[in-house]
């Protein structure tokens, strides 16, 4: 499938304009693109349109959106970018911006303090309407955080909500829904047996992840399932019915071993990822570098593009081990947003707002410990509901309370 994206891109930039006929090849690759994931799995088939139009497209994009996406073809790289009123294929520094983004990444992977690469290199004018970004990466830039970079004297995360899209296709803001099931929070324990490549399961520890799947389950009525319950057969039997699935494990990542690491010393493999038929609305992967994608014998491979194939059309993933500390207070903030009723780039991005004002003057306050986390794919606001069992018990005595005054007044 890429090396005929890669052939369409050859013929789309060698005519060094946007014409009628470009605009025709990306609908014609788009199309087949969207043929071929419904074969390969029939929930997807509601979301995909019965054909694809850009123009169509760019009229359901919403007013306020702007969208960039990156093709990197033989040794350049190509910014598209549109909205509802703007179309534009441009060439940018392609060896300036790879440079930048290989040292930035270092550096801030060392927790080092480095000046931020300009927004514009990276994403030309925006334009004054936007309130919300989508980009989709390619190779050099798809494990890279665009919220780091330096905009109008601070960092674009503050002044933009960003989502991520793998594709055209999967770029989805559809009006708000209630969620089809219930959390769903798996938290496994690793034994003292349990070793991955060379870590052991003391290094494996998740501190802050059961604390984290408690929040959940006392806050939003999750069904926690920890401890020994977080293993593959609970998963298998369970998630196809949840309507947010969130996940506080570890990931093994190595091209052959993918995996996500579930209790009792199972290790759930990405091949086996992509085999399941899921309904949720979002998924929120907690595990390390679930972001992380690789080409992989001509198809791009990732923890969250499985979930994405398995049905699922939004995903939180992190592009790096995010410390337990600052993921769980913006993971927190997140899920509340979503129950306030933000759209996900937004609950994301007033998350990580938060987190930096409740760390500011602090060494914390260094993007890695809070910009790791992304949100991919659909980003419509879900209606999470309240958690009705627990207002039930807190509202029933003081029913009881007011029949028992109510009585002696009568009396």
């Amino acid at each position: 499938m890429l090396s005929r994206e890669k052939k369409l891109r050859q013929n789309l930039v060698s005519r060094g304009g946007l014409n009628d006929l470009e605009v025709k090849a990306l609908e014609n690759h788009l199309e087949v693109l969207v043929d071929s994931i419904s074969l390969y799995n029939p929930n997807l088939e509601k979301r995909k349109p019965e054909s694809f139009s850009l123009n169509e497209f760019r009229e359901h994009l919403s007013t306020d959106s702007y969208l960039i996406r990156y093709y990197h073809v033989d040794d350049d790289i190509f910014r598209f970018s549109l909205n509802k009123e703007i179309i534009k294929l441009e060439k940018i520094p392609t060896s300036k911006i790879i440079k930048e983004v290989q040292e930035f990444r270092t550096a801030l992977l060392d927790k080092r303090i480095e000046d931020a690469p300009e927004a514009s290199i990276f994403l030309g004018e925006i334009p004054l309407e936007t309130k919300h970004l989508i980009i989709i990466p390619e190779e050099e830039l798809s494990g890279f955080p665009f919220e780091v970079l330096a905009h109008n004297n601070r960092v674009l995360m503050q002044s933009f909500p960003i989502s991520y899209a793998s594709d055209l296709v999967f770029v989805k803001n559809e009006d708000s829904k209630k969620i089809k099931g219930g959390i769903q929070a798996y938290v496994p324990t690793y034994s003292s047996s349990f070793e991955s490549g060379e870590r052991s399961a003391t290094a494996l520890r998740l501190d802050g992840a059961e604390e984290e799947g408690k929040w959940l389950s006392e806050h939003l009525n999750a069904t926690l399932f920890s401890g020994k319950m977080a293993d593959k057969e609970t998963f298998y039997n369970e998630s196809p019915s949840a309507g947010i699935l969130h996940l506080s494990m570890h990931g093994l990542f190595e091209r052959e071993k993918t995996a996500l690491l579930m209790s009792n010393e199972e290790k759930l493999y990405l091949e086996e990822l992509y085999g399941l038929r899921l309904s949720a609305d979002l998924a929120v992967l907690g595990a390390c570098n679930t972001a992380k994608s690789w080409d992989d014998e001509d198809r791009i491979s990732s923890i969250h593009r499985a979930f994405l194939y398995s049905g699922v059309p939004a995903t939180v993933a992190s592009l790096w081990e995010v410390p337990d500390h600052s993921s769980g207070q913006i993971l927190k903030t997140f899920y509340q947003e979503l129950r306030q009723g933000a759209t996900k780039d937004e609950a994301l991005q007033k998350a990580k707002i938060n987190y930096l004002e409740s760390v500011k003057g602090s060494p914390l306050e260094h993007p890695y410990f809070w910009a790791g986390f992304v949100v991919y794919g659909d980003t419509s606001s879900l209606e999470l509901g309240d958690n009705g069992v627990s207002y039930l018990w807190l509202l029933l005595p003081i029913g009881l309370l007011g029949f028992l005054w109510w009585s002696r007044r009568g009396k």
